[in-house]
């Protein structure tokens, strides 16, 4: 019996207001060749409910239920259950164009990729504070790259985005390298988009908004930074210091470098809204760690926050 064509893997937490729509978005979803498996993460709404009444209509989906382990932990299960050529990660609040699917297993099939990427609109009924933005088209232009290659684009020209959600990865590609999601953090995309990137052998990129991102109160993407962000980020970083130690090509390490260069200018930007002493927190992390990542500047953007909310309203 052939595999199917692409597995799709769903963590669902508490998600009951979108899960459905969620689901059938896949479910629809024009080229039908799929298994859908569905992990709900110790939901306590009527998430499990509303996805079995689905369930109960197509046999695609499988639902797994676990208690509450995180969407790291949740998504690792799918990858050690997926039986697909390629692996898609959606979210359970979150949409995706009905023809992602064909498209990207077109694309990766006739063109032997081991990661294809796409692009994202956002939408909700959360003001865009954080000004996301995911298109790319006026960054790069559709080809095929080896992925430090892409990768070294996409870092210079602020075109990385970590969210596993705009992938089509192949299966055997994820096998090969022994690649699952760091559990036990957030900020947990961030390990896993980076490894995939840089040991991919070809990568290309399709100029379409596949993925739909929903802005939501209590998200992930839209809750106050915290310490448990602070606590990801630095996970991350730490990772990611290891993994640049064993490198040997100048390319991948300066890569490596790069990412964390970006990764702590994010990380203070976000943290100016912290209390002072968090703020010193981190000051101090960066200073003790990681001082060879940020700058100056950076600190002064740290310690005295409203200078910098003074030259954005100017």
């Amino acid at each position: 019996m052939n595999p199917v064509k692409v597995s799709v893997i769903m963590p669902v937490y508490n998600t009951a207001e979108y899960v459905k729509d969620a689901l059938a978005c896949i479910t629809h979803q024009s080229l039908s060749d799929i298994e859908v498996i569905v992990i709900d993460d110790g939901s306590t709404d009527n998430s499990y409910q509303l996805m079995q009444s689905m369930a109960d209509q197509d046999d695609r989906i499988r639902i797994i239920r676990q208690e509450n382990k995180g969407q790291s932990e949740a998504r690792n299960l799918g990858i050690s259950l997926a039986t697909g050529e390629y692996l898609y990660f959606m979210d359970s609040d979150d949409l995706l164009d009905k023809e992602t699917f064909s498209v990207c297993y077109a694309a990766s099939a006739g063109n032997d990729l081991d990661l294809l990427f796409f692009d994202a609109e956002v939408f909700g009924t959360v003001k865009n504070t954080l000004n996301l933005t995911y298109r790319r088209a006026h960054l790069m232009k559709e080809g095929i790259y080896s992925g430090a290659d892409i990768l070294e684009a996409l870092l210079k020209n602020g075109g990385y985005r970590a969210s596993p959600c705009l992938l089509f990865i192949r299966s055997s590609y994820l096998k090969k390298i022994n690649l699952t999601f760091h559990p036990g953090i957030i900020h947990e995309d961030e390990l896993f988009t980076f490894y995939l990137f840089i040991n991919a052998g070809r990568v290309s990129f399709i100029n379409k908004p596949y993925f739909k991102r929903r802005l939501r109160d209590n998200s992930t993407m839209s809750t106050g930074f915290s310490r448990k962000n602070l606590h990801g980020y630095f996970t991350v970083a730490n990772e990611l210091i290891k993994f640049k130690y064993n490198l040997a090509d100048k390319q991948l390490k300066s890569l490596v470098d790069l990412r964390l260069r970006n990764m702590m200018y994010s990380l203070i930007y976000n943290s100016r809204f912290l209390k002072i002493k968090d703020r010193y927190y981190v000051l101090g992390h960066l200073l003790f760690q990681y001082p060879q990542y940020f700058s100056i500047k950076n600190t002064i953007m740290l310690i005295f926050p409203w200078l910098q909310r003074f030259r954005e309203r100017k």
